[in-house]
């Protein structure tokens, strides 16, 4: 299962949870490399201490880190808050990470869009079907995360041969310990692999659906009814 990390920005205090991907792993890198303080602009300064005392330092005034040996005393020189200095490198470091974040999370709702109508149709065909009974009929339709409720769904270890699943890369397990296996659902763009996203829809008369007379699957890719962003969706009252 790929994880999720968060990102939060600074200035405003919002914070996104994003897929880590080896694309996003990458961007981020890349941006802490780019943070990464030479020390051009140094001086010498005052740094007033939380204890009300006055020291000479050697300071980046980037990013606020000490720098080589104190030097001596000399009250005549301004009296700088490092600090400051340092909270703001840190600041737009963080903003940085977390505008890269929200692109990758944009990318991440288009390709869910896209990848959900494809992966819909692939749950209708018989390739599918079979591989799924073989999974819970191996596990004698028992749940496989608390080893005592029936396994109702099939769980994807990862999603690297996806549509090209080995056997041992799929588990059978229950609802409850299916949503506990995947906490990154509540990203609303989350693709949801290994069953329909009806479940929790007051028109779900699986396999058909009520809203729209059709089968579920053939909802699910119609952009003139649910479609992939579930258009239709309507909780249980």
């Amino acid at each position: 299962m790929m994880p999720s990390i968060p990102l939060r920005s600074p200035y405003t205090n919002e914070t996104i949870r994003v897929l880590f991907t080896d694309e996003l792993q990458a961007a981020l890198k890349e941006i802490d490399n780019s943070f990464q303080c030479n020390h051009e602009n140094t001086k010498i300064v005052n740094v007033k201490y939380k204890d009300d005392t006055i020291h000479t330092k050697h300071y980046c005034m980037n990013c606020g880190v000490s720098r080589g040996k104190s030097p001596k005393r000399d009250e005549n020189l301004e009296v700088v808050d490092v600090t400051r200095i340092r909270d703001d490198f840190e600041d737009r470091r963080e903003q940085a990470r977390f505008d890269c974040g929200k692109r990758h999370d944009d990318n991440n709702r288009k390709f869910s869009a896209e990848f959900r109508k494809k992966y819909a149709i692939y749950l209708t065909t018989k390739e599918w079907k079979e591989k799924r009974q073989k999974v819970l009929e191996r596990d004698d339709h028992l749940c496989q995360g608390c080893l005592t409720e029936k396994a109702t769904q099939v769980h994807h270890t990862t999603y690297d041969n996806i549509f090209h699943e080995l056997l041992f890369e799929l588990v059978s397990i229950c609802r409850n310990c299916h949503q506990s296996a995947h906490p990154e659902k509540n990203l609303d763009y989350y693709i949801r692999f290994d069953d329909l996203p009806c479940y929790g829809c007051r028109y779900n008369s699986e396999p058909d659906c009520g809203n729209f007379d059709c089968s579920l699957s053939l909802a699910l890719v119609d952009d003139e009814k649910c479609g992939p962003n579930l258009n239709g969706f309507e909780g249980l009252k």
